[in-house]
């Protein structure tokens, strides 16, 4: 029997009935909830923080900031999230967790979605100064470049040297002059990156590494390229096993620079 919570169960598992919210316990991991402007309102009613719909990254990044350094969770109910600034954060054992992906993060909107017209990376998670060898894990989220066919944002998610990252049920979309997910490993390494069902459509890099990656494991997914012009379904330093993964319409499915 699988011993992998839903998110339902996470949430179950950390719901405080009694004074309807979240349980966050005083030196160990933590819990929080953001809710989306147009989330349901029982979403909103049990969220830590609420959104106002014009610049959701300062309340996800409040959330965040509240985690204390030995890790935790941050829950994104379904809805829109508009963001105008890159998300940051640096500490080990982090979770950010959304509702599901729905589609490619294009329009019906998936379950958690969110969305920048701005030229920024929407996740900006570890340190380009020190290595992180218990990475994040990122799951159950939808991204897109909304910018109306400008190719305005520089792509979904930037990973800087933080090994043993898992991002798991994630689309992202629209990232035309951009990347879906980048690995940076620059200064040092970036390592075992795990990538689980995953769909990219309409990107120019769908999966990507900057400086020194290796053993990428993706599983299952789909990437569509839309046929752009220099498109790259993945590239990678070296050492990949890509399994299941169903790639269409790139000029380059799928390079490895390294030795």
């Amino acid at each position: 029997m699988s011993t992998e919570l839903s998110l339902q169960e996470i949430f179950n598992r950390s719901f405080d009935s009694a004074n309807n919210r979240l349980r966050t316990n005083s030196g160990a991991s933590a819990t929080l909830v953001v809710a989306a402007s147009n989330a349901p309102a029982l979403s909103k009613a049990r969220a830590d923080y609420v959104c106002d719909g014009v610049a959701d990254d300062v309340e996800i990044q409040a959330a965040l900031n509240a985690l204390p350094t030995t890790g935790g969770c941050v829950v994104l109910s379904p809805g829109v999230f508009t963001i105008a600034a890159a998300i940051t954060r640096t500490i080990s054992n982090l979770a950010i967790l959304g509702s599901g992906p729905g589609g490619y993060g294009i329009s019906p909107y998936g379950a958690t979605h969110l969305q920048t017209n701005q030229a920024i990376g929407i996740f900006d998670l570890g340190s380009a100064s020190a290595t992180n060898h218990r990475g994040p894990t990122l799951e159950g989220l939808s991204f897109r470049d909304n910018s109306a066919g400008n190719a305005t944002a520089l792509g979904a998610i930037l990973i800087r040297r933080m090994n043993r990252a898992r991002i798991r049920d994630c689309g992202f979309a629209d990232f035309t002059a951009g990347y879906g997910i980048n690995f940076d490993g620059t200064g040092d390494a970036c390592v075992e990156p795990m990538l689980e069902g995953i769909r990219i459509r309409n990107c120019l890099e769908g999966v990507k590494n900057t400086g020194t990656c290796t053993a990428l494991t993706m599983i299952g997914g789909s990437l569509v390229g839309a046929s752009l012009a220099l498109s790259k379904g993945v590239q990678w330093g070296d050492s990949a096993s890509i399994w299941g993964t169903a790639f269409d319409s790139w000029v380059t499915a799928v390079e490895l620079t390294g030795p």
